[in-house]
């Protein structure tokens, strides 16, 4: 697969954006993840794969599409990532993937003026893929689906599925060891302390994808 960036993809700058979550992708799937002194998830390299590691199975980085997104007008705005994982249920219950990913989410940062900032994500799916536009209203319709199996859809115990991450991410540098996704709680004011701190970043440089004419390709 080739590198992202790779083909001069445009890169506009996402701290100007309005954002707030997809309140299809925060919903909780019926069960609650207390804290623990023990850290549970992390990012670890295997094999020169990403793979997110919890207590409950493991999420390795399939797939990444970067392409474009539309406004109104059908006009390109600015470029989005959208990713798959291989979700793997350790435990003898059935778990969605939100569930094993302790309800954890890839909140992406990036280089500006001399320091990360958060860049708010995850990104409204409207802002991306107009639900009001015929042309794209198929594509907003595709990650509101795919929101639905992330957070609803069981995987079997000690079965692997591939699931489509529902949160577009802005790509806003045009440098990809400037930008990096950071595995955060789904819920801004949980307890974080089930992450480890020091395994806990993916740089853009580090995620190999496709550049392609339409990120929710991904789906299909």
């Amino acid at each position: 697969m080739k590198k992202l960036f790779s083909l001069g993809l445009v890169v506009v700058s996402a701290f100007t954006l309005a954002a707030c979550g997809n309140e299809k992708a925060t919903k909780q799937s019926g069960s609650s993840n207390s804290s623990s002194s023990n850290v549970t998830s992390s990012f670890k390299n295997i094999h020169n794969k990403s793979i997110i590691t919890t207590d409950k199975g493991t999420l390795s980085l399939y797939k990444a599409y970067a392409g474009p997104s539309y406004d109104d007008n059908n006009k390109v705005q600015y470029d989005v990532i959208l990713t798959s994982f291989k979700v793997t249920n350790k435990t003898n219950k059935e778990l969605s993937a939100s569930q094993i990913s302790n309800d954890t989410q890839l909140n992406p940062y990036a280089l500006h003026d001399g320091k990360y900032d958060s860049l708010d994500q995850p990104i409204v799916l409207g802002s991306v893929y107009k639900s009001n536009d015929e042309k794209n209203s198929n594509n907003y319709n595709k990650l509101n689906s795919a929101g639905d199996e992330w957070t609803n859809s069981k995987i079997l115990p000690h079965k692997t599925s591939i699931v489509v991450n529902p949160n577009p991410i802005v790509i806003a540098t045009s440098n990809p060891k400037n930008e990096y996704l950071k595995l955060e709680p789904v819920q801004v004011n949980k307890d974080s302390s089930f992450i480890d701190t020091k395994n806990n970043k993916l740089t853009f440089d580090k995620i190999n994808g496709q550049n392609v004419k339409n990120p929710t390709d991904i789906l299909n």
